[in-house]
């Protein structure tokens, strides 16, 4: 009696699932993605600094320090 009517609600759930979903990537993560994309620069290409030489940072100079593994 009720298996037309579990039938369309599951059809009529899986629809709307699909559109919260889209909406949530509309409205929260596209815009912070397109922000991020005009603003971010992760690989230094716009901006070339003068050098990419680093200091090395001294940890575990001794066997004791690379013993204790804080």
């Amino acid at each position: 009696m009720f298996q037309p009517i579990l039938v369309f609600l599951e059809r009529f759930g899986t629809v709307v699932g699909r559109l919260v979903m889209t909406l949530i990537y509309i409205v929260a993560v596209a815009p912070v993605a397109i922000v991020y994309k005009l603003v971010a620069d992760p690989l230094l290409t716009k901006s070339q600094p003068e050098s990419t030489f680093r200091e090395w940072s001294q940890v575990n100079e001794t066997l004791e320090d690379a013993r204790r593994q804080d």
